[in-house]
């Protein structure tokens, strides 16, 4: 339990700090700036295999040409570098443009999404026709019922006709 303890102190967060360097202060700036990109993956109208794959190319894609430019930076800028080469490919959108080459590689191809829109009528269709069907049925049902009350109602009228008949004949 001192372990724990000690990982949520002070002096254990500064060591931390100051153990990541420059490069390592960016990556952890970087890793939700990278999720989020990865996160606009989730707006098209692709299914959500498809999105979740494309957003994990996007988001590593994105962190891993921060951490590059970042490094390379730190080499030639030291610790402004760092921070200074990957904000201006920010600004240039270098790491929005890896990140979304990255994600076209789980791009559907044209045909797959013919295939997929041809899939999704052919069951609209088979619906149709499945209720088409059903409503027929209940139609037909609905008829016979309306047939078997005419029918019904026809049989007492001619029923009290006959009565009618009997009673004035005096039987």
């Amino acid at each position: 339990m001192a372990d724990l303890r000690l990982a949520g102190s002070e002096p254990f967060k500064r060591t931390l700090l100051q153990r990541l360097g420059p490069v390592g202060k960016t990556g952890v700036l970087a890793v939700p700036l990278s999720l989020a990109a990865g996160a606009q993956e989730f707006d098209d109208e692709e299914d959500l295999g498809t999105n979740i794959k494309q957003a994990g190319a996007r988001a590593g894609a994105d962190l891993a040409t921060t951490l590059a430019l970042a490094k390379i930076g730190a080499l030639f800028g030291g610790p402004i570098g760092a921070v200074g080469l990957p904000t201006a490919a920010a600004v240039l959108g270098v790491q929005d443009k890896i990140g979304a080459a990255a994600a076209d590689i789980f791009n559907m191809s044209t045909e797959d999404k013919i295939k997929k829109k041809l899939r999704e009528a052919a069951l609209y269709r088979d619906f149709d026709q499945e209720t088409a069907n059903m409503n027929e049925e209940r139609m037909r049902r609905i008829l016979a019922q309306q047939i078997r009350a005419q029918q019904n109602a026809q049989l007492q009228s001619e029923g009290a006709a006959n009565l009618n008949t009997l009673l004035n004949i005096g039987y």
